[in-house]
């Protein structure tokens, strides 16, 4: 699965707890919206639900919705749903509504039971005496809507969780699909952020480490070992180009390459307007947001802009493109 997949099951419970994104699903499901906000997932049991709705006040009459993520949906996780409404009547007395986006298979065991619900791409799954209604949506139970039925809120929301591409590289022509992957991207673009001092931390003890061996190969007695040191520093090389998502045959270097004394080959000057083409377009894009109040970068929309504009197509992912970007502003601070 991609790292930024739309099936992501923490991407999906995010996103879902937008208020917004809530208001879709009630709107669908109770015809009521500005009513529910979120509850506590977790159950007396000790078992979690991936997220709870609940309504604001007892005083509505309305009942909880339990929404769940599945890449799978067979009896066992049935079982376990069923698990789930109980507990959330012990919690409302009132039976929930159990709503199941199922981002890959319904399998057959389950799929044999259900029956065309009321509710727009969903099919209904029996939950006689636990539940008030237990909603199954998939890409199966989508892909018989016409094309005004997706365009509705809450077909568009299934759509978008049950996408095999990667948030980036979604294309999207409706409204609802376009704020949805905006989430999607805040969400990536958060937790990259959490992970920058890790990320930072890794890149500071593999630059020192480089160093060392730097300073080994002075003091190496003999050629042999200083071919040793040598393989290491290439290992330790191959190891960074794949932690951070490089690749050294795409990525382009900071100037252009100096040829060897042996070699006749010229340095590529259209490899060196395309970085700089890409450098360009991501200091336009960092200062355009600043302008903006925005004084965190987003290098996932960054990303997934310049990838709409034919730039920053030599980089696999948004971490590599931050990495090289502050390469080169290391540079350009160097040369001042």
């Amino acid at each position: 699965m991609s790292p930024l997949s739309l099936r992501s099951d923490l991407m999906a419970k995010n996103i879902t707890r937008n208020q917004t994104v809530i208001n879709i699903i009630t709107s669908a499901l109770v015809k009521s919206d500005q009513d529910y906000i979120p509850a506590e997932s977790s159950w007396p049991n000790g078992s979690r639900s991936d997220l709870v709705l609940e309504p604001k006040s007892s005083c509505l009459g309305l009942p909880p919705i339990i929404v769940e993520f599945q890449h799978s949906v067979n009896k066992v996780f049935m079982k376990r749903a069923t698990e789930y409404a109980l507990q959330a009547f012990k919690r409302y007395d009132i039976d929930p509504i159990v709503f199941i986006v199922c981002m890959n298979t319904v399998l057959a065991e389950v799929e044999e039971l259900t029956q065309p619900a009321d509710i727009l791409g969903c099919q209904s799954y029996p939950c006689h005496g636990w539940a008030a209604d237990c909603l199954i949506m998939s890409k199966k139970s989508l892909s018989s809507l016409t094309a005004a039925e997706k365009s509705n809120p809450f077909s568009a929301f299934g759509l978008f969780l049950t996408q095999s591409t990667s948030v980036t590289d979604l294309v999207c022509d409706d409204p609802t699909m376009e704020y949805l992957k905006t989430l999607a991207l805040d969400h990536y673009a958060s937790v990259i952020g959490n992970q920058v001092h890790i990320v930072d931390f890794v890149k500071d003890m593999l630059h020192t480490q480089n160093k060392q061996y730097e300073h080994l190969l002075t003091l190496a007695p003999s050629q042999s070992l200083q071919v040793a040191i040598r393989n290491a520093q290439t290992k330790q090389q191959e190891f960074e180009n794949h932690l951070f998502g490089l690749d050294s045959g795409n990525s382009t270097p900071l100037s252009p390459a100096i040829p060897s004394a042996s070699s006749s080959s010229a340095p590529s000057t259209s490899s060196t307007a395309e970085y700089q083409r890409n450098m360009s377009f991501i200091s336009e894009f960092k200062e355009a947001r600043i302008r903006e109040g925005k004084r965190r970068m987003n290098w996932l929309a960054c990303f997934d802009e310049g990838r709409k504009n034919g730039l920053l197509l030599s980089y696999k992912n948004a971490n590599s493109l931050k990495h090289q970007f502050q390469k080169y502003e290391k540079s350009q601070n160097s040369n001042k």
